[in-house]
């Protein structure tokens, strides 16, 4: 959720207020703004954040009173929907790749605006294919070890890497691979795509290794 009205020096609520507007705006005038953040964009990191500046990262940076000049960074934002919550208040709902820092982008929807924003609340409800209705919380995996139940909710690697493509090797293939070596495109069954894949031997889940493939071209080898 963010407000719009004020702007701080952590781009949330929990920050040091540096600026008060006092504008608003409304539903319409925020639903209108958003096509312009939809899709690939370009954002400034903020300064509370874990990248690194020769070395230091942002935060430590800030809590010493430096600000530094961050280069823009593109990320993609898939889906943007928003909710008014009360009059100056909103619910927004995105989609988005990795490396998109959500203050940053209501930030900028509260620049567009004209009236400042500073996000007040996030929830990640799902990331590397594991939506939040799988998770529980630490004490609830106490309970499941202290009852020997943890079989029960282990959620197995294969599904948090589903989003890669995948391809199956034979047993011989599958040794040479695991040790190290590479793996002739020509002796692969079917289309080998590009980027980030499974390597499954046998077609067993916990046999999957995750190797990256040159890009772009498609040598004779794939280098490990």
């Amino acid at each position: 959720t963010f407000r719009l009205g004020l702007v701080t020096d952590t781009l949330d609520i929990w920050g040091t207020v540096t600026e008060e507007t006092g504008k608003t705006a409304s539903f319409d005038e925020v639903l209108k703004i958003l096509p312009q953040f939809t899709g690939k964009i370009k954002q400034v990191p903020p300064m509370y954040s874990a990248l690194k500046k020769d070395g230091v990262r942002l935060y430590e940076l800030a809590r010493q009173g430096v600000k530094v000049e961050r280069e823009e960074r593109e990320c993609e934002i898939f889906v943007l929907e928003v909710e008014e919550l009360s009059e100056n208040e909103f619910s927004l709902y995105t989609e988005c790749s990795s490396g998109t820092y959500i203050r940053s982008l209501i930030y900028d929807i509260g620049e567009a605006l004209g009236t400042g924003a500073v996000m007040t609340s996030l929830n990640r409800s799902f990331a590397c294919g594991i939506s939040e209705s799988e998770c529980i919380t630490l004490q609830e995996l106490e309970n499941y070890r202290d009852n020997n139940e943890l079989e029960k909710v282990i959620i197995p690697v294969d599904k948090i890497l589903s989003e890669y493509p995948k391809i199956n090797v034979t047993k011989p293939q599958g040794v040479r691979f695991k040790n190290g070596g590479e793996l002739l495109k020509n002796r692969l069954k079917g289309e080998v795509p590009f980027g980030l894949i499974r390597v499954y031997c046998d077609k067993r889940p916990n046999k999957a290794n995750i190797k990256t493939l040159p890009y772009p071209g498609f040598p004779t080898d794939l280098q490990s």
